[in-house]
C-alpha cells in the first residue's frame, strides 16, 4: 500500500510538486500520465526516497518515509 498525503517537493526556490495526495492499495496498478516536466519523475523519486519531501507524508507499507530513512 502507498499512501502520499499533501506532499510538498521542492528543487531549490521552485516547487516541483504541490500539495499531491494519492492511495494505492496492494495489488492495484497505477499509471503516471503526462506531458515532459509535469514532475511524475520527482513523484516516483519522492514514493521511493530519493529525493526528500520539504512537506505532506510517504507511506509505503504503512513505513512513513518523513519518520525514518528510506530502505
Amino acid at each position: 500500500m502507498i499512501r502520499i498525503e499533501r506532499l510538498l517537493v521542492r528543487a531549490g526556490d521552485l516547487a516541483r510538486l504541490v500539495d499531491v495526495s494519492l492511495e494505492a492499495a496492494a495489488g492495484e496498478a497505477w499509471a503516471l500520465v503526462g506531458a515532459g516536466g509535469c514532475g511524475k519523475g520527482a513523484l516516483v523519486a519522492a514514493v521511493a526516497g530519493a529525493v526528500e519531501a520539504a512537506g505532506g507524508d510517504v507511506v509505503v507499507a504503512g513505513r512513513s518515509l518523513s519518520r525514518g530513512p528510506a530502505e
